[in-house]
């Protein structure tokens, strides 16, 4: 059956919105990595509810653990404290989606998402998104720097093989090859214990 395309007329205007922050948009190497079962439905969640709290001119959110629940509609009970917090361990450590620096406890703390649309000032001409991969690079060189230096190991060289000395028994040209066992009785003559006599 032929179905007929229905047109829909978009129209616009130029009065602000009441809410000047973005829409909680995902970006597409998140969903990427959704696709790929790399993000759980609850880490694109909390993804968008972390997006949606950013300041848009500044780049920057700021949140605690017991906001994230009520705003995921949970109860700001310890268990779901501590659930909230590895999933935004998830997403910055092992996604890189986000950074925070390091804090105790659930009390406020600022935070940054990947790939966030900063809205453009009136006197800007350029758009600009956070880059998040400095902060992963300056984390990672000052977990190097406090490191000791690695030892170096001094790895003894493997010796090449030799192959076994070929053992050649030498003979006499002449006809008459002898035992070891003649030899000596030509020598010594019989040994006592052999007497008979």
């Amino acid at each position: 059956m032929y179905m007929k395309k229905m047109k829909i007329t978009i129209y616009t205007t130029t009065n602000e919105p009441e809410d000047i922050r973005p829409f909680s948009m995902i970006f597409g190497s998140a969903w990427k990595a959704y696709d790929a079962g790399e993000l759980t439905p609850e880490k694109i969640l909390l993804l968008a509810v972390l997006y949606r709290q950013v300041n848009p001119y500044e780049g920057i959110g700021r949140t605690s653990y017991e906001k994230i629940c009520v705003m995921l509609k949970r109860k700001t009970s310890q268990q779901n404290i501590n659930g909230i917090n590895k999933l935004m361990a998830d997403l910055k450590d092992g996604h890189e989606l986000i950074w925070f620096p390091n804090h105790s406890g659930s009390k406020d703390f600022s935070y940054v998402v990947a790939d966030f649309k900063i809205a453009k000032k009136p006197n800007e001409t350029t758009q600009k998104w956070i880059d998040i991969k400095p902060y992963f690079q300056s984390q990672k060189q000052s977990e190097s720097s406090d490191k000791p230096p690695p030892i170096a190991t001094i790895q003894s060289e493997a010796q090449p093989r030799l192959e076994p000395p070929v053992q050649r028994s030498e003979r006499s040209n002449s006809e008459e090859i002898t035992s070891i066992k003649e030899e000596l009785r030509k020598r010594w003559g019989r040994p006592p214990q052999t007497n008979t006599d």
